[in-house]
């Protein structure tokens, strides 16, 4: 097992991926919509405390947010693992910060506190609500559609970040037939990022068609959780099998990419440096560089 106190890097082409395992989880400050009180919960790939890790990384330029279609945050007060989504709550719980999520709490629900995204409206703060609020709707009621990516300024969250790529990953109730669109939401945010997408605009690229993305001027560091690993309930086997395959389509085009994969629990470590390990056994293109 590779030790929690440094990223192990792997690369090929002109993508470089440094798995980061925070030594010691974070506490961070509840989410105002969770219930009280609850356990600290780990966050680093948002507010980034990496104390501990000695590996020197370059400076971050953008985050990946696992996000929902409405690009709404955190819009229950919990939410079941991998769906389906609550319904709306009942008149007069609209702004319960305790009762209602549209199902029974228990096991298998995920609390802003742990979710990146309802983390990373918190931290930006209520001008990425406004912002998000006005992307154009489409027909079906979405901002944003599975496996898309929509940019947006960091706001609270400028001191880390350029730019804030929010993707939404499939609800794993769907089962394994989701899984291209895992990873979908990476290549679609890193390519949003590097072709200067507008603000606010959905942008979809499919792995089929990353491997092609021509190289562009700008440099991109870029700060990402396991997509789909979370409250999307995606197996973490899965998710990082989807990860690893996005991020080998992406180191056989001409863009000069360093991803930050922020993993927190140690079973998706494991998980992502097996699937590294099975890529090169295939003879794909990343290895491991330190």
């Amino acid at each position: 097992m590779a030790s929690r106190a440094a990223p192990r890097v792997w690369g090929g082409g002109r993508l470089s991926l440094h798995l980061c395992a925070p030594p010691s989880p974070s506490p961070t400050p509840p989410h105002p919509q969770s219930p009280t009180p609850h356990p600290p919960t780990p966050c680093c790939v948002v507010t980034a405390p990496w104390s501990g890790i000695q590996t020197p990384l370059p400076p971050l330029r953008a985050l990946i947010n696992p996000s929902n279609p409405s690009l709404s945050g955190a819009a229950r007060a919990y939410f079941p693992r991998g769906g389906p989504l609550p319904p709306a709550p009942p008149p007069g719980l609209e702004t319960s910060s305790r009762g209602w999520g549209g199902l029974d709490a228990g096991e298998g629900m995920v609390f802003p506190a742990a979710a990146v995204d309802a983390l990373t409206h918190l931290h930006a703060g209520p001008q990425l609500r406004e912002a998000l609020a006005a992307v154009r709707v489409a027909a079906d009621g979405r901002r944003c559609p599975v496996g898309a990516a929509v940019l947006s300024p960091p706001f609270g969250l400028s001191a880390a970040f350029e730019r804030i790529a929010h993707t939404p990953p499939p609800l794993w109730r769907q089962g394994p037939r989701s899984a291209p669109s895992l990873g979908a939401c990476y290549t679609s945010s890193i390519l949003a990022l590097a072709e200067g997408v507008p603000l606010g605009v959905a942008h979809h690229v499919g792995l089929d068609r990353a491997s092609a993305a021509r190289r562009t001027a700008e440099h991109w560091a870029i700060a990402t959780p396991l997509v789909g690993a979370g409250a999307a309930g995606a197996p973490v086997a899965i998710a990082a099998g989807a990860a690893v395959e996005a991020f080998a389509s992406l180191s056989e085009s001409l863009l000069e990419v360093t991803v930050r994969l922020v993993l927190i629990a140690p079973d998706a470590l494991e998980a992502v440096e097996r699937a590294l390990e099975e890529e090169q056994r295939r003879g794909g293109r990343l290895r491991p560089l330190a």
